[in-house]
């Protein structure tokens, strides 16, 4: 790495961080609703699934089907629609 890579990424990232130094309640994570995680795993479980098996049938990894009933991490649209067609119920994103 040349040193003008490496100025302007320091230059990147400190201007990054004064942003969020400045506005920190402008960037959040989304997290899945209260709703929607136990949506997932009653539906789940009543098709008597393992998360892994669940992540299988939907190609992910178990960690993130733990994610989603843990409320850690959002479906993207195509893993929602995934997760309807597997699980055979209406998910409702709140």
């Amino acid at each position: 790495m040349n040193g003008e890579t490496s100025v302007a990424k320091n230059s990147h990232h400190q201007h990054a961080k004064k942003i969020l130094d400045d506005h920190p309640d402008s960037y959040k994570v989304d997290t899945v609703s209260h709703t929607l995680k136990t949506q997932i795993q009653k539906a789940r479980m009543a098709q008597k699934l393992t998360q892994k098996q669940l992540a299988q049938k939907i190609n992910v990894t178990p960690s993130v089907i733990q994610s989603y009933e843990n409320g850690k991490a959002v479906p993207d649209n195509k893993v929602l629609q995934n997760l309807r067609r597997v699980l055979k119920v209406k998910l409702v994103r709140r």
